[in-house]
């Protein structure tokens, strides 16, 4: 099944304080599909592991991790969630945690 719409981007997100989840969007955000990509940016790319969940999620223990994206995984490699039902997905409830600060992704996602 293929998901069709208008792709558009956020650009790069980063996590400034490692153990502070960061949403994917500052503000609500309904997509119909997203993905995020490691950060990859002229030379500068993620140290550590990039940790994708809800507001509580927890690097630790896996709670509340939907998704893991490691720093060898390279710019081809990424993470799609379509949202494919009649409930769209609020990027303002997508968030990042990462293992070192500045490192972040590369979201995009379809309207």
């Amino acid at each position: 099944m293929s998901v069709s719409g208008i792709l558009r981007s956020l650009g790069f997100v980063t996590v400034a304080s490692v153990g502070t989840p960061v949403p994917l969007s500052a503000t609500p955000l309904v997509v119909r599909a997203f993905r995020i990509q490691p950060k990859k940016n002229y030379g500068a790319e993620n140290t550590g592991q990039i940790y994708l969940g809800n507001s509580t999620l927890s690097r630790s223990t896996g709670a509340g991790v939907y998704a893991i994206l490691s720093q060898e995984q390279t710019e081809g490699e990424s993470i799609t969630e379509q949202v494919l039902s009649s409930r769209d997905m609020d990027l303002s409830s997508v968030f990042i945690d990462s293992d070192f600060a500045g490192d972040g992704v590369l979201v995009g996602y379809l309207t």
